[in-house]
C-alpha cells in the first residue's frame, strides 16, 4: 500500500482553517454574558486557581499563606473571585 504524499497548499489551508476555528472557540468564550451575577452564571465560567483582582476583595480564607488558592474566573480581562461576582465588582474600574 503506497501512501500519497500531501499537497503542501492543502496542508496550509488544513492549518490556515484549523487556526480560524480555534480562534472563534476563544472569542465566543470570552463573549460570555456574565449578567445576572448569580450562581448558575458563575458556574458556566471556566474557573482556575489564582488571586483576585479586586484590592477590597472580602474573601474569608487567608491569602498570605498561600497565594493563587482561590477559584477565579476571567471577567472583563481581570481574574475575579466567585465573592466579588456575586458581589457585582466590576474588574475593569478597580
Amino acid at each position: 500500500m503506497s501512501s500519497t504524499p500531501i499537497d503542501p497548499n492543502l496542508a496550509a489551508q488544513l492549518l490556515a482553517s484549523s487556526d480560524k476555528q480555534e480562534k472563534e472557540k476563544v472569542n465566543k468564550r470570552k463573549g460570555l454574558i456574565v449578567e445576572p451575577r448569580t450562581y448558575e452564571v458563575w458556574f458556566k465560567l471556566h474557573a482556575k486557581f489564582g488571586n483576585c483582582s479586586n484590592p477590597d476583595c472580602t474573601d474569608p480564607r487567608e491569602r498570605t499563606v498561600v497565594e493563587g488558592n482561590a477559584m477565579v474566573c476571567e471577567v472583563n480581562g481581570s481574574p475575579i473571585c466567585r465573592i466579588c461576582f456575586l458581589a457585582g465588582v466590576n474588574p475593569t474600574l478597580t
